[in-house]
């Protein structure tokens, strides 16, 4: 039979996980186990040796340690460091507003956001029949309009709020 395996060691990088051998990082712990191993070769019983961190002393040494290493180039972007501490001012000295500066994309996003408000807001005005195809507003239902016996159906959704907790959606 035919085995697929890591023939590289598990590597944790800050909330990153992977193998040595494989580009792929996953934060996810369940992830990192379904991670497919990217070698096959035969099945083998015998447990893998623990790996020790070898003290490195020749050359010799040095190439074999680096034939260890990931064969890909792994990227770790990293924050530029101030040029200059900046101090905080005294908690004593008073509060001064800041000045807004509005680029101009933003200023013309903004206006175009307004004149559609305004015209969904005239539309609303006009009637008040509900147009074919317009969705649902209660959350998480997922259903469209498509004439009066849409309103006879049973509408199932969320009355709740969305709730974020450590990157889970509950």
């Amino acid at each position: 039979g035919s085995c697929t395996y890591h023939p590289g060691v598990p590597v944790f990088h800050d909330a990153l996980k992977g193998w040595s051998c494989c580009k792929r990082r996953t934060t996810d712990f369940s992830d990192f186990l379904s991670i497919v191993g990217c070698t096959k070769g035969l099945h083998n019983s015998e447990k893998p040796p623990e790996p020790v961190k070898p003290k490195v002393k020749t050359t010799s040494e040095r190439k074999e340690l680096a034939e260890l290493k990931p064969k890909f180039q792994e990227h770790i972007i990293q924050a530029p460091k101030p040029l200059e501490t900046i101090k905080r001012p005294s908690p004593d000295e008073p509060m001064t507003n800041l000045q807004l500066k509005v680029s101009a994309s933003l200023k013309q996003a903004l206006d175009k956001l307004k004149l559609s408000s305004e015209n969904e807001g005239r539309k609303d005005e006009d009637s008040d029949e509900i147009k074919i195809g317009t969705a649902c507003k209660n959350a998480g239902c997922s259903k469209t309009y498509e004439g009066p016996h849409s309103t006879e159906e049973v509408c199932i959704y969320h009355s709740g709020v969305p709730i974020f907790h450590e990157g889970l959606v509950f």
